[in-house]
């Protein structure tokens, strides 16, 4: 009996483990776009992708407020924000 109970627990943990996906971003071929921050200075929204608009150039200077990122493009015209690197401006 304790035979088929561990094969019983071992099918289903592996097919519970094998349900779950990790959700990769595929980074297009081009290089980094700048993007700048829709609700400046209100930092409410910053960790959110669909307040950014992609710019030709961005030009940003201080330290108080996020004002655009620079970043891969998601696919839909939006930063991948983890690995941007962060522009800033008073």
């Amino acid at each position: 009996m304790k035979k088929y109970l561990l094969g019983i627990i071992a099918i289903f943990m592996a097919i519970s483990l094998s349900a779950f996906t990790i959700v990769k971003h595929e980074v297009s071929g081009r290089a980094m776009q700048n993007y700048s921050y829709n609700d400046y200075p209100d930092d409410a929204n910053i960790n959110n992708p669909t307040h950014y608009t992609e710019v030709a150039t961005l030009f940003c200077s201080g330290s108080a407020h996020r004002c655009g990122v620079k970043a891969n493009d998601d696919g839909t015209g939006h930063p991948v924000l983890s690995g941007a690197v962060i522009l800033t401006r008073n």
